[in-house]
Formats: structure tokens, C-alpha cells, sequence
């Protein structure tokens, strides 16, 4: 991460953050752009909407060193699954009271380093990890996590991990009191991406259920956790899932109840705090089968690296070309830079003609991208850069863990920069259209090569990497 900030007045976008460290030679490749004052206005969103829910932020989400800092200093906790998560939090400056350790099949070794660390509260959702935790670590607080799937999810998390809340919780509540470990909650986790509202209050009546039962076998039965699942792109609102929330709360675990409720959120917070810019550096002008040309567009980031959420996430994106010139709009693709064929971001849309080079912004690319890359092909991160308004480091100031990081920040100049201007080969003539191909011979082996990869990208293995939804620049 880059260890200066950014700091700018309220005029400042992500598209005139792109223009001034693309203009000033900061960066000549692919790089992220993290706005904290939409990071903090998350937060205080959520404290507004549900009060009583406190928020241990999914590192597993976004590991941005800053994300972590800002809110650890306005008071989240932190869901960790591995010894380096929780080492992320740790390093924050929070006590290990508000770290969750929410992985039911935890390492013996990872086990080990949360005791030596102190971070109590541990999920599970078998016996075996009774057993483990037995051996290991025989003070932790537990959480039993049960399976409450939404009806719609972008990653269903059901099939493997939460145990059945019928036949399968109640016997592991007996386990662990034969044990004589401390089972002090229940969890569940509707699935990252949730698009059913009701599926967190479906899961907080299980839960007491549960708790009810917990009780009546001797644990001491305090803390509720709801998971994640909330959704964070720009445009989107948790306004009606925190309704159903609160409500379901109301009835099943009012206010007194001694209970402690917290939550898992990880896109809710960093999705649309961060814009990803790629550097367009290549083209290829091909033809296709009724003789229209198509463009496709070669950028210094794909699939293999912040694009992984195509896959792994069904990550929805939208193209924002930066600056370019008016034109008539082209049939043309997005390409990654690794030497996989599959390495495609978008398969078909309109774009004007792009100079070379070129760049192309995405909103909404804080979550599951960063964390879900690799280095294929030798091709490295992001560069991260990192913006925000002299009120918010005003106010992030007056929080003791952020003062005490005592970050350096870079003042930006007063006057917007300008909208950039074409500094490579001028290649306007390489896009008038050549002759038609007339050879029926190639267009009938075309057409083979289409029906099989047709098949290959919308039946076969690799459906799955097609976006789910591209909205229009």
C-alpha cells in the first residue's frame, strides 16, 4: 500500500485522482484508488440503520492495510479465518476481544497461534473441531455455526460450512457440554452477495431456538452472530435487510436480553470505496463471420489477477474509458495480459475507438479482488493509492489508533487536472475497415472454430466466467 495519502477538496473524483497520477507519472500501470470519506460513510450508515449490530469487518474481503486502520479506529472488530488475518487485525491496535476466529476447520497450528494470542471467540460446526479445540485450546469461547442459506446468493457458503439446525446443532450443543467447553453463541452465515432480505431473520429465529436449548444444557449463551452477505456496490442499500434484521431482533432477542449481536460484513464496506484504472496497451482488429470487424482490447489486468471475481465471485463490472475522444461505438472486447486464452474480461460491448494507450476505469472494486489475484505470468498487484478530504483526516485524526499510525499525507493541487491527451502512436487509421474476406473454405473452418467455442464458453467448464451483468459505459 502506498504510504502516503492523497488529500483534496470535495471536487475530487475518482476519474480527476486517475488524470493527476496518470498525468504526473506516478503510475504506468494498472493501480486501485481507495476513497476513505465512502469507506467512513459506510459505517455510520450501518451504525444508523442497525444500531445494536456491531460489525466485525471480513478481512478476507479487502486487506488494504488502511481499510483495516480506518475501521479499527471507528470501532469494528474483525472476522479473521487464517494466523495472517488475524495478525492484519492485530496489527491495528484492537485487543483480541474483537477478533472472531470464524472458521470451522481451523489448522492445529493456526489453532494454537489464536491462543497464544488470545483471540477467544472460535466458530465450529462438527465434532471433530470439538475434539481439536479440546486439545488445543480448551478455554476458547465457541460459536456454533449453523446453515441458513439464502435464497439467492452470488457464493453460496451452505455446502460447506454451518451444521443442520435440526438434527445436527443439538447434538453438537450436547457434545460440547460433555466436553465441558464453553459454547457461548450461535452464527450463520446467509452467503456473500445475499439477494434475499429475509434470510438473516429466517436464520435469527433458528438461532434462538437454539440459544434456548444451549441454556437448558448449562452454556452460557450471550453472543448472536448474523454473518454477512450485505451488499456494497455502488447503487445498492442495506435499508431493507436491516428492517427485516431489526425486527427479527425484536422479537427474538430484545433489548436486555444480555445479548451480544454482531455481524460479518466485508462488501458493505469496501466495494464501492474503491476504483480500479487499467492501462489499455494493445489492440487487434479481427473479422467476423458477417464481415463486421471487432476490436479486441488488450489491458495490463485480467482474470488471473483483480478480474479473479469474474470466477470466483461473479464479480458484475462496468467499464468507464477515461477521457477518450467522441466516436462512433465499436463492437470490441477486453482482454488480460496472461497467455491463457480464457483471460477475457468482457466478451462483447460497444466502446468508442481507443487511442493506445488508453485507460479504463471500474467502480465498485473493493471486494474479493485484491485478495483473490495471483501473479500469472510474472504480471504484478496494483500499484494502491489512497484519497480522501481535509475533513476526513480532520476527523480520522481525532481517533487515537488512526493518530497514532501517524500517517504521512500529500496535499493535491487546488485545480482539477485536466482531461488527458493522447501521448502514444496516433493508430485512428488502423480501425477504417479492409476488404471483405471472400474465401468460403476459411469462412467454413470460422464457422467450426465459433460452434465449438460457443459451446467451450456457454455450456462447457468455463461458463462460469462469464459476467453475469455489463452495464453500458
Amino acid at each position: 500500500m502506498a504510504e502516503s495519502v492523497f488529500v483534496g477538496s470535495e471536487e475530487w473524483s475518482p476519474e480527476h485522482l486517475a488524470r493527476y497520477i496518470i498525468g504526473n507519472r506516478l503510475s504506468d500501470r494498472t493501480f486501485t484508488m481507495l476513497n476513505v470519506a465512502d469507506l467512513m460513510a459506510k459505517y455510520k450508515n450501518w451504525q444508523e440503520k442497525m444500531p445494536r449490530v456491531e460489525p466485525f469487518y471480513a478481512v478476507k474481503c479487502n486487506t488494504n492495510r488502511l481499510v483495516l486502520l480506518v475501521l479499527a479506529s471507528l470501532g469494528a472488530g474483525f472476522d479473521c479465518a487464517s494466523e495472517s488475518e488475524i495478525d492484519a487485525a492485530l496489527a491495528t491496535g484492537v485487543s483480541p476481544d474483537r477478533i472472531v476466529y470464524a472458521h470451522t476447520a481451523k489448522p492445529h497450528k493456526h489453532l494454537e497461534y489464536a491462543r497464544e494470542k488470545r483471540v477467544k471467540l472460535l466458530t465450529f460446526d462438527s465434532e471433530f473441531e470439538l475434539v481439536k479445540v479440546k486439545h488445543y485450546y480448551p478455554d476458547a469461547r465457541l460459536i456454533l455455526r449453523i446453515r441458513n442459506d439464502a435464497l439467492i446468493a452470488t457464493c453460496p457458503l451452505g455446502q460447506k460450512y454451518g451444521c443442520c439446525p435440526f438434527t445436527e446443532a443439538p447434538d453438537l450443543l450436547r457434545a460440547a457440554g460433555r466436553l465441558n467447553l464453553n459454547v457461548v453463541g450461535i452464527s450463520f452465515h446467509v452467503g456473500s452477495g445475499c439477494h434475499d432480505n429475509t434470510a438473516h431473520a429466517r436464520g435469527i429465529a433458528e438461532a434462538r431456538r437454539l440459544f434456548n436449548l444451549g441454556h437448558q444444557i448449562g452454556h452460557e449463551m450471550n453472543l448472536l452472530d448474523i454473518g454477512g452477505g450485505f451488499a456494497g456496490d455502488v447503487g445498492t442499500s442495506i435499508d431493507d435487510v436491516a428492517v427485516q434484521i431489526n425486527t427479527a431482533l425484536d422479537e427474538h432477542f430484545p433489548r436486555g436480553c444480555n445479548t451480544r449481536i454482531i455481524s460479518e460484513p466485508g462488501r458493505y464496506f469496501v466495494a464501492s470505496a474503491f476504483t480500479l484504472a487499467c492501462s489499455v496497451h494493445s489492440a487487434r482488429r479481427v473479422r467476423q463471420l458477417d464481415d463486421k470487424m471487432h476490436t479486441m482490447y488488450f489491458m495490463d489486468n485480467g482474470r488471473y489477477a483483480s478480474f479473479a471475481g469474474l470466477a470466483v465471485n461473479r464479480l458484475i463490472i462496468n467499464p468507464m474509458p477515461l477521457d477518450v475522444e467522441e466516436s462512433p461505438l465499436i463492437e470490441s472486447s477486453l482482454w488480460g495480459p496472461t497467455c491463457d486464452g480464457i483471460d477475457v474480461v468482457v466478451k462483447s460491448m460497444l466502446l468508442p475507438r481507443l487511442s493506445l494507450p488508453s485507460w479504463i476505469l471500474f467502480d465498485s472494486f473493493g471486494a474479493y479482488t485484491t485478495t483473490t489475484s495471483t501473479k500469472f505470468n510474472g504480471f504484478g498487484e496494483p500499484d494502491e493509492y489512497v484519497f480522501m478530504t481535509g475533513n476526513t483526516r480532520d476527523s480520522l485524526n481525532g481517533l487515537d489508533l488512526f493518530r497514532k499510525s501517524r500517517k504521512t499525507f500529500t496535499e493535491l493541487p487546488d485545480e482539477l487536472p485536466k482531461p488527458l491527451t493522447q501521448s502514444g502512436p496516433n493508430v485512428k487509421h488502423l480501425y477504417e475497415s479492409p476488404g471483405k474476406c471472400r474465401s468460403k473454405e476459411w469462412q467454413g473452418r470460422i464457422q467450426q472454430l465459433k460452434k465449438f467455442t460457443d459451446n467451450f464458453y456457454d455450456e462447457g467448464s468455463a461458463s462460469r466466467f462469464s459476467p453475469n451483468k455489463i452495464r453500458s459505459p
